[in-house]
This record gives C-alpha cells, sequence and structure tokens, in this order.
C-alpha cells in the first residue's frame, strides 16, 4: 500500500478512493492481512496524516548529512527511526538523487578481465583459483573507481582459450561465477549458517560471515577482498544487476543500519 500507482497521480484522489467505515473492511484490503483487521477510517485517518508527513520530510532530508552514522545526530537517528513511515515514492527519489550525486566520471576504461574456467576448476589453497580471485587480482585496484561511473558494466569478460566476445553474456556468467565462489567453502569469507551445520530449522541454505578470533584482527588482505565485496555490491545497485549472494536477512540488516532483532537470530539459528 505504500506504492499504488495513483499516488503519483493525485494523493487526494488516492485518500477519498480508500473505505471511510468505521469497521474493518477485510475484502479491500485482503492483499494487505496487517490492515484486514483495522476499521477502515482508522486506515484513511493515518494516510491523510502520512503525506504531510512527508512532504515535510522531504524537505528536512535536503538540509541534513544523512552519511552520519547511528547516534552521531539525534535528528538523523529520529529520521532512521521513522523511515518506515516513508513513502516509497520519495524513498526512490532520494535513493536515484543520491546516486546521481556520488557518480564521478571515471578516468579509466573499462577493463577487460581474463578468466581461467579450466584453472578455476582446479583446486586451490584459499581459492586462488576461483573466479573471484582472478577478478579480485584484476579489479581491486580500479574498481573503488568503476563502480561509480557512469559504464553500464564494470569489466569486459574474456575467457581464456573459448574466443568468447563479450555481448553482455560472459559479463553475466561471470558475475554469476563470482556469487558462486563467495557463498562457497571455495573462498574462506563465509561459511554456512548453524541451522545448515546442525540440518535442523530454516533458511539452511544462507551463509555468515566467517569467525575470526576475537583477540586477533582481521588480516588486512582478508579485509581489502571484504570491501571488494561490498563494492561489487554498489556496482550492483547502480547499474540493477543482480547478486545472488545467499546471506540472510540480519546481515543485510546490517548493512542498511536497521536494528536486529531475535527472530533475525533465530531464522539461521535455532
Amino acid at each position: 500500500m505504500n506504492n499504488p500507482p495513483l499516488i503519483d497521480v493525485s494523493f487526494v484522489q488516492f485518500i477519498n478512493d480508500l473505505p471511510a467505515e468505521s469497521v474493518s473492511n477485510p475484502i479491500y484490503y485482503k492483499l494487505y492481512s496487517s490492515l484486514s483487521d483495522i476499521p477502515a477510517i482508522s486506515i484513511r485517518i493515518r494516510a491523510k496524516v502520512l503525506y504531510p508527513f512527508n512532504l515535510l520530510l522531504e524537505n528536512l532530508v535536503s538540509m541534513i548529512d544523512c552519511s552520519l552514522l547511528p547516534r552521531q545526530s539525534v535528528l538523523i537517528d529520529k529520521i532512521l527511526a521513522g523511515r518506515i513511515y516513508m513513502l516509497y515514492p520519495m524513498k526512490f527519489r532520494l535513493f536515484n538523487e543520491t546516486l546521481a550525486n556520488t557518480e564521478i566520471m571515471s578516468s579509466v576504461d573499462v577493463p577487460t578481465i581474463n578468466f581461467d574456467p579450466v584453472q578455476a576448476n582446479s583446486t586451490s589453497p584459499h581459492g586462488q583459483y576461483t573466479m573471484f580471485h582472478q577478478a579480485y587480482k584484476q579489479l581491486h585496484s580500479l574498481v573503488h573507481e568503476l563502480s561509480r561511473s557512469k559504464y553500464d558494466r564494470l569489466w569486459l569478460a574474456q575467457y581464456l582459450g573459448m574466443y568468447s566476445i563479450d555481448q553482455d553474456g560472459p559479463y553475466r556468467d561471470s558475475i554469476s561465477c563470482i556469487c558462486d565462489d563467495i557463498c562457497s567453502t571455495r573462498l574462506p569469507l563465509f561459511i554456512l549458517c548453524p541451522n545448515r551445520r546442525t540440518n535442523s530449522g530454516r533458511n539452511r541454505d544462507r551463509w555468515i560471515s566467517n569467525v575470526f578470533p576475537s583477540n586477533k584482527s582481521i588480516p588486512d588482505p582478508i579485509k581489502k577482498i571484504y570491501r571488494f565485496i561490498a563494492q561489487l555490491m554498489g556496482m550492483a545497485t547502480r547499474k540493477k544487476h543482480y547478486l545472488d549472494f545467499k546471506f540472510p536477512g540480519f546481515l543485510w540488516k546490517q548493512l542498511v543500519r536497521d536494528q536486529i532483532t531475535i527472530e533475525d537470530i533465530e531464522a539461521i539459528d535455532i
């Protein structure tokens, strides 16, 4: 209900079309089970409040620094806590503006990355021959700039020995192979969730960050690889690419600074 087509045309008309009975209307709200038992007039009143709230919030957001971390600004913390009340069109507009404002003109051309699929299928210590590591070795010094460029893709994929011409097929295939490597035992970056290791509960196919000794810092080479994965995520966000990362909900929540609940933990560790 956060993004009906009518909102972009006329919010007033959208409000007027909502039921106004003093009882619930489960038929009208059949697609929104959480609203099916609430009196229809109450939903309508809430919608009337949310619209001016979003207008005020949109004017406010343009004047503040949204890059501040939690607990660095009381105002930012309040806005983050209330973001569930932001209408989708506003979120989408702010999101696209952020992407446009952080885009840069790249000083380098799109590189050609040579992938050796035969070598990638061979056993190697710490996954050094995987498609992921092949991409990392050739891209890690360029990805920060390329991931924020206007290019449609981050690299051109050349499969050695296959005489492939990258018309988007090899590029997308290389991304799929990289994702498969990341969520696998071929690399020491992520491990299967507890539910998979105990063969119980839900979400047994989810992968979580590897566990490192608490009395030691994560080695710098590993940190750089994790950063590279984050940059791939940024690239996918900008270019509308799909990355098949099998991460649990609480990991995604951490990335967007959302609060993790006990239910999130139980989803992969009962």
